[in-house]
């Protein structure tokens, strides 16, 4: 793939790469294996890749300059403050589990939990229960749905469900 990558792009280029892309958390290690890639194919060690993260390539596709800030948001989300072509500062972009405060993965996740809520009963109703069992296959006419228990209390629900004996969770 680097012998690949060599190959000029046309005229003027010298045939290479100047960027390689990573993500933050796995920068460093990235940018060892690229340079011992490099290495290993016998390409000059006069020039040698530069990694960068996606981060700074997409802060670097939308500006020339060096100073500015990134607000991405998508899958996930995160804010950068670059300085004279350096990252500054930094706001999320943790990942779906730690953060990504306004990604499309935590408005989804947060549509679906408000649609459980709804069917069973422990939060208000919402327009997308509807929407989300259809796209699901799961909403047929003439299919009772099972009475949803209204409380969040585990004895309420234990005794909702008629069952003998408190709720517990099983080793």
């Amino acid at each position: 793939a680097v012998r690949g990558a060599r190959r000029p792009a046309g005229p003027g280029t010298h045939g290479c790469p100047r960027i390689a892309c990573s993500g933050e958390a796995r920068a460093t290690e990235v940018a060892d294996l690229a340079r011992a890639a490099w290495v290993e194919a016998g390409l000059p060690t006069s020039v040698t890749p530069t990694v960068l993260t996606d981060l700074e390539i997409a802060f670097a596709a939308g500006t020339a300059s060096a100073d500015g800030v990134l607000l991405l948001a998508g899958t996930g989300a995160a804010a950068r403050r670059f300085a004279d072509g350096h990252l500054v500062v930094r706001c999320d972009g943790m990942g779906w589990l730690l953060g990504d405060k306004g990604s499309g993965v935590l408005i989804g996740t947060a549509a679906l939990r408000a649609v459980a809520s709804d069917l069973d009963g422990r939060g208000p109703a919402t327009a997308l229960a509807g929407a989300v069992q259809e796209s699901l296959g799961r909403c047929r006419a003439g299919v009772a749905r099972p009475e949803p228990c209204r409380s969040r209390s585990a004895g309420a629900v234990n005794r909702h469900l008629s069952l003998r004996g408190p709720i517990s969770a099983r080793p």
